[in-house]
């Protein structure tokens, strides 16, 4: 379970670095047909990948939480070590997609703003 959530994780942070560090520098070196074309096609693409992996990294964060758990709930307190580990994770997950919806968004409707009027 483990693997699966962070094999998910290096979905999620790898495809979004992979869009903030290669593909937004390029697309304003392109023509405005040709960006305007790229992003239509990518774009939709991308977003539909970085949000089944993140929902993904959270879905199988919380059931390795709850794995370790067991019926011990009071593993979740950030009293302890690994309550305040489950919590920082979820905080930054949470963190995290509000950041990529806030950067996202924007970006997605200035790439579209940029096409034929």
């Amino acid at each position: 379970m483990a693997w699966l959530h962070i094999l998910f994780a290096i979905g999620w942070m790898g495809s979004a670095l992979f869009f903030t560090i290669v593909v937004g520098p390029l697309l304003p070196k392109l023509s405005t047909p040709a960006r305007t074309e790229v992003a239509i096609k990518l774009i939709p693409r991308f977003s539909r990948t970085v949000s089944i992996f993140a929902a993904l990294t959270a879905l199988f964060g919380i059931a390795l939480a709850f794995g370790h758990a067991g019926s011990n709930l009071s593993v979740f307190s950030p009293d302890n070590f690994w309550g305040l580990a489950i919590s920082l994770g979820a905080l930054l997950t949470f963190v995290a997609a509000i950041v990529a919806m806030g950067v996202t968004v924007p970006f997605l409707l200035f790439i579209l703003s940029l096409g034929p009027s």
